[in-house]
């Protein structure tokens, strides 16, 4: 084979790599930056740690007292329907 065509196959190849380099990078920093607890409450609003909230919660590493029936969405698909009016969330970060 020509140089040339050596080169030029270096060149894809180099560039195939950089490229799923960057894919990788962004796949991470996705999953790195998701929400480890999001709470959505079944009624009007839930109160978390006294602050009342209409929607969905994107609730941060420590614990937490809700008050108010909810939904608990948890990293890695799993869902967990809570209808105790006050209770406890305690998140760890886990991933």
């Amino acid at each position: 084979m020509p140089k040339v065509v050596v080169r030029v196959i270096f060149y894809l190849i180099f560039l195939a790599s950089v490229f799923l380099l960057v894919l990788s990078v962004r796949f991470v920093l996705d999953i790195k930056n998701a929400p480890l607890v999001i709470l959505e409450p079944l009624g009007k609003a839930v109160v978390v740690n006294g602050k009342r909230y209409e929607g969905p919660v994107a609730l941060p590493s420590g614990r937490h007292i809700v008050h108010g029936e909810s939904v608990l969405k948890i990293f890695g698909n799993k869902i967990k329907i809570v209808r105790i009016p006050v209770f406890e969330v305690e998140v760890k970060w886990e991933k």
